[in-house]
Parts: C-alpha cells; structure tokens; sequence
C-alpha cells in the first residue's frame, strides 16, 4: 500500500510527493490499497490531457484495499481525452474507488468518460462529467463484459451530446448486476440521463436508481430521466424527474420518443416504482410491451404538459402488455391535462388508494384490457372509473397546494379512505395518496 502523486506541470518522476509523475495513463499498474493524488490548481482547475486511462490491474476485497483514483485534497483538476472518439477512463480491474474526478469532453470528441468492462465492486462518487460526446457518459460494457457491484453515487453529469437521432446518455449501457446509481445530478443529457439498452448477449439484475435529480432544459432534444428497455428486479425510487418533451430527433435523441418521465419496456422485468416525483413532463411512467410485474407506489405525478402526440399524452401509459401485472397504489395524481391513465391492450391493471385530482380523460381498451380499479379519491375528475368504495369530491385538502405541499389535511376525506394493499399505514385503514396523514402543527394549527 503505497500513496502517489501525479502533477502534469513538471518532469516524470517516481510518483513520491516530491517528484511526482507527470502524466495518469502511464502510471495506473497499481496494486490493492494504492492511493494515487491527482495535483491540481485553484478552481476551475488544471487541464489533463491524456491517453487512455486503463486500469487493469485489481484491489482486493476489505477495508483499505481497493486501489483509489482522486484530486489531491483542496485542489482542482479535470482529465480531458488526447484524441476523437477515445475513452478518458477504462476499468478492467475489480475493487477501484474513483473519487472527486472531473471529466471534461472537449468539444464533444470522446466515446465515453467511465467505460466500464468487465469488472467489479467499483465505486464512483462525487465525480462530475460533461460534454461527453459518446452512447453515455459513464457506460456500462454489453453482455460479454458485464460490470457488477458498481455504485455511482453524487455525481453530476450534464451536456451529453452525440448527433441529432442518436442517443447520448448521461450513464448507460447493455449488461451488469448489483448497480446502485444513487444521489446523482443528470441534465440536459440528448438522450437519456439513465437507460439500459436491449442487448441480444446482455442481462441487467438486480439495478437501483434511488434519490437522483433527473431533468432537461433542453425539451424537444432529450428523451427521458429514466429508460429500462431490460433489467430484472429492478427499483426506481424518490427520484425528481421534470422537464421532458416529445422527441421530434431535429437536435438530439431518437425520433418518436413521446416525452414521459420514465418507461419500461422490452425485457424490463419486475420493477417497482416507487415515491419519485415527476412534473413539467408531456407524460408520466409508461409501462410498455413485454414488461412482467410492475409495481407503480407512493409517487406523485402533478402539472404534466400536452406536448406532442397527444393522445400519448398520460399519467400512467400502459400498452401490449400481454399477461402481465400492473399494480398502480398510493399515487397522487394533480392537473393532468391530457390522459390520467392510457390502459391499453394486455396488462391486468390493479388500481388502488389514488388521488386523482384535476385530471382528464381515461383510455381503457375493455376488450383486451382487465382493469380492477377501487378505494380511489376521484376529486374535479373529467373520467374516472368508478369503483364501489371509491371517494369523490370537490377537494382532498392538500396540505399547501400553492407550494406543491400534497399531503393531506386532518379532516380531508382522502384519510382512512383505502384498502390494505400491503403498504405501511397509520390508523384503521390506508389513507389514499402518496403520503399518509401525520399529525403537524403549523402556525399553530394542526394541518
């Protein structure tokens, strides 16, 4: 175990602090426990323009024993690729901790900033990446050369860009297990901020993307936060996903892409979503063809926007889900202006415990469709479907509207209105909703 240094300002020397090397690629052969300093200056910080960065060789399982890849404390540096269409940074090795790097595209000339293939227990924290010009920022190999045990985790990715109809993804790839992307910052990303792939070789299991901030500025030019096109056992939870439109692929992404949130679709098997919230979008979660057991909880879907083909337009899109289950509990759904839901053919759809306030209209193909809606709040509905236990009315008392507050008020019909569907719950019953009610005094009042 040995601690390095690399400083880019002066001669190669022998990695000691006193005479560091001078360049990263040429001096990755590093052993488990190794740590290696990147020197930099004051922000925005010093250039480092390499080769390929390879890193071959492994750490080893146990504290202290992966080899570690970060800035020297209290300075800045980022690492730009030498060359068109190249990888800054290749991981072959298993047990690397890459933390605090900064990846600089520069102008759009490089295939990917992490590549990562074939290796394992990988962590990439508080690392910042942008103007990748490649398929994704940080890629995951296809299904020859899964990654497993990787965690991305605070990192902020922004301004992907590869070509008009082509996608360019924030992180992305065909194949790997046990992935938590987690705490991260993805925008304005042409394409995706997370998708997994259909790769004919790959498989992805056991994939969580749980409290990021995913969304776009760039409307028409993105895709989606979040598209899974394979993946079992699969958890979207408490993300924050706005500001997607329909992709026409003038500037960005894929054409056809109809602006939702998220979707799953292809091979995406057994996913639950679950307390994200999602606004400023032209639709919500779609849920497409060959997708077994989705579970779609605690999430609020509030001011989407018609934009687009419209009649795609919808909270929750469903279609060609042939003997499939979709289970749809606990949401709360405000000002939809197109679709609630889009129950299209093949999937057995169980609806429970929502608020649906100020939404329009619902598309249920009955002859193909098996929908079993009940125990939902139906408040300023244009459609619904009606349930025998169902709760209607003119206002479920939302805690503060004005500031997108959607919880519920002491006293609001919406409070020990549901079923038990196998959620937590205060009182005799679930209340309907994303959140049950608490107890909690503002301004001296108990809301």
């Amino acid at each position: 175990m040995a601690i390095y240094h690399v400083d880019n300002s002066g001669a190669d020397g022998d990695g000691s602090e006193g005479s560091p090397w001078n360049n990263i690629a040429g001096h990755i052969g590093l052993s488990g426990g190794d740590l290696m300093y990147i020197r930099g200056d004051a922000a925005p910080g010093r250039v480092y323009t390499e080769a390929q960065i390879t890193c071959a060789n492994s750490g080893s399982s146990g504290d202290g024993n992966d080899i570690v890849l970060m800035p020297y404390p209290g300075e800045y540096a980022f690492i730009q690729s030498s060359g068109v269409s190249s990888t800054i940074l290749r991981v072959e090795g298993d047990y690397w901790t890459f933390d605090g790097l900064k990846f600089d595209g520069n102008g759009y000339d490089t295939n990917r900033h992490i590549w990562l293939y074939g290796c394992s227990h990988i962590d990439i924290l508080n690392c910042e990446s942008w103007e990748n010009g490649g398929d994704a920022a940080f890629e995951f190999a296809d299904g020859n050369n899964p990654a497993s045990y990787v965690t991305i985790d605070n990192c902020t990715i922004y301004n992907t860009y590869k070509a008009d109809d082509a996608d360019s993804a924030g992180i992305g790839g065909g194949a790997g297990s046990y992935i938590d992307i987690t705490n991260n910052t993805i925008y304005d990303c042409r394409g995706d901020c997370v998708v997994f792939w259909h790769i004919v070789d790959g498989t992805v299991t056991y994939l969580l993307v749980e409290d990021n901030h995913l969304y776009t500025t760039l409307g028409k030019c993105s895709e989606n936060a979040v598209d899974l096109k394979r993946g079992t056992d699969v958890t979207i939870r408490g993300n924050i996903m706005h500001g997607f439109r329909y992709c026409d692929a003038t500037c960005g992404g894929s054409s056809g892409g109809i602006g939702e949130a998220m979707l799953t679709h292809n091979e995406c098997d057994d996913a639950l979503i679950e307390d994200n919230l999602i606004y400023d979008c032209a639709s919500g979660i779609s849920i497409w063809s060959n997708t077994d057991e989705v579970i779609i909880q605690h999430n609020i879907i509030r001011d989407l926007v018609t934009d687009g083909a419209t009649w795609l337009n919808a909270g929750i899109y469903i279609h060609a889900n042939a003997g499939h289950d979709v289970k749809i509990y606990n949401n709360t759904f405000h000002e939809l202006p197109q679709h609630l839901f889009y129950l299209g053919e093949g999937a057995d759809t169980i609806i429970r415990n929502n608020i649906c306030d100020e939404t329009h209209d619902i598309y249920e193909d009955v002859a193909v469709n098996s929908v079993d809606a009940d125990y939902n709040g139906w408040y300023n509905v244009v459609d619904s479907i009606v349930g025998a236990h169902d709760t209607t009315g003119s206002d479920p008392s939302f805690r503060d509207e004005g500031n997108n507050d959607y919880h519920i008020r002491r006293g609001s019909s919406a409070v020990n209105a549901g079923v038990d569907v196998g959620l937590d719950y205060i009182g005799s019953v679930p209340d309907l909703g994303a959140y049950e009610h608490r107890r909690l005094m503002i301004a001296g009042v108990w809301a």
